[in-house]
């Protein structure tokens, strides 16, 4: 099961906020590896693939629960400081690469430039 999530981000962090209800938060896992993020918390999981590089052994890596709104949010330093993930709103994309890196990498520049150029 997928949760329901958004991702944000600044100069120095990428976020991902989750919404998870009725869980032992204790049992959360999390693998940040190079350009991939990896949540699993039973009944769900969530595996996104980012065009720029994640610091897997941030110092300034976190994540925090708040039970009263369910909300997970995960802050993960960029290896590279200002740099723009432009990727964030194509989620869809974020996570078939996960499933898919090597074939869906050589396809999203092309699938990206047919979308800026098809009327929708």
């Amino acid at each position: 099961l997928t949760p329901v999530f958004k991702l944000d981000q600044d100069d120095k962090f990428l976020y991902i906020v989750m919404i998870l209800k009725y869980v032992k938060i204790s049992e959360a896992e999390f693998d940040i590896d190079g350009h991939s993020f990896k949540f699993f918390l039973k009944p769900y999981s969530l595996s996104l693939t980012f065009s720029g590089s994640l610091n897997e052994t941030g110092a300034e890596n976190k994540s925090s629960y708040d039970p009263e709104t369910h909300r997970l949010t995960c802050q993960i330093e960029k290896t590279t400081y200002g740099e723009e993930f432009s990727d964030l709103d194509m989620v869809t994309a974020l996570m078939d690469r996960a499933k898919f890196p090597k074939e869906k990498e050589a396809l999203s520049e092309e699938t990206k430039e047919e979308f800026k150029t098809s009327a929708i």
